[in-house]
């Protein structure tokens, strides 16, 4: 099948090939939301086509980014190659309204870009579906397909821009060349409901504190610092194919000694108690040395040989 280009294609700061949408006018719209963030921070870049977003936002900003594609993915991932980024984490999924409602229960983003995409998610109405991308994370930048020509008519009908929201501009669509509607809605994210996919338990007792400027977890009465990235557990069960399996076991390594070292334990070494960030990874929630814990060096072998598994 051949593929329209749709986004520009971006290679090292600068377009190589320009597509069929106008990339640069709604970045320009969306610069000025992507400045608040004073740390590090993560994004999840919905319908990532060619990662024209993703590549800019890693360039500029201090984030990891998790793009998620199912149609453009092979596509996509020969222009992330091109540009040797290591931020970009990519999701090769075609997700469903379920599979954001479950994604939204585990992770936590601090930036989410759907833009002109809501209408091709499946398995529930227009509010159904924005409520869920709200429900992932702090602010959600989308833009809305509100013209007949698009595709998903029965949600694009039904399709409006939420009360609280800002409007950032009126993009041309490259349908007809009537507007869009892009738009950036705010909402604060506290808690999640569950740690990681795929565990029982729907209390995860955890406080998070947000803003620009900092971002942290309350957990054990302990306040922690929160890390960018996203669970590996949630790259390993929803599509994860960047970066490579061997290449996220690299990085593990890499990481190992800070909690392998003279008297330090982790004592809980499991894929989801790791943040992968792309250029690295995060071993979080380690327990209490105090308490019975596992053997380091068996664990993770043991992690290893699932982060292996789950690609063959």
């Amino acid at each position: 099948m051949t593929l329209e280009q749709y986004q520009d294609i971006w290679v090292n700061g600068q377009v190589k090939k320009p597509g069929i949408r106008d990339c640069e006018s709604r970045w320009e719209m969306m610069k000025p939301e992507f400045d608040r963030w004073k740390r590090p921070f993560t994004v999840l870049d919905f319908g990532a086509n060619l990662g024209y977003y993703s590549l800019r936002l890693v360039e500029e900003y201090d984030c990891t980014v998790v793009a998620v594609e199912s149609i453009y993915t092979d596509w996509l991932m020969e222009v992330l190659d091109e540009n040797k980024q290591d931020r970009v984490v990519l999701l090769d999924k075609k997700f469903t309204l379920q599979d954001v409602q479950a994604l939204a229960e585990v992770e936590h983003f601090d930036l989410v870009l759907a833009l002109s995409v809501m209408h091709h998610v499946e398995g529930g109405t227009f509010d159904e579906i924005l409520h869920a991308f709200m429900s992932l994370g702090d602010v959600l930048i989308s833009e809305v397909a509100l013209e007949c020509p698009a595709c998903g008519q029965n949600i694009v009908k039904d399709t409006y821009v939420p009360k609280n929201a800002k409007v950032l501009g009126k993009p041309k669509s490259h349908l007809d060349g009537s507007e869009r509607t892009l738009f950036v809605s705010q909402h604060k994210k506290k808690t999640l409901a569950k740690s990681y996919i795929g565990t029982p338990l729907r209390d995860t007792a955890l406080s998070i504190r947000s803003d620009y400027y900092h971002k942290e977890y309350v957990k054990g009465g302990a306040l922690h610092q929160w890390r960018r990235g996203i669970n590996l557990k949630t790259w390993m069960e929803m599509g994860g194919v960047l970066p490579y399996a061997e290449r996220i076991v690299e990085l593990c390594e890499n990481e190992k000694p800070d909690f392998m070292k003279g008297d330090m334990i982790h004592g809980d070494l499991a894929v989801h108690n790791v943040v992968l960030q792309g250029d690295g990874v995060k071993f979080i929630d380690s327990l209490d040395v105090r308490r019975h814990v596992e053997i380091d060096d068996d664990w993770f072998e043991k992690m290893v040989n699932e982060i292996l598994d789950s690609r063959r």
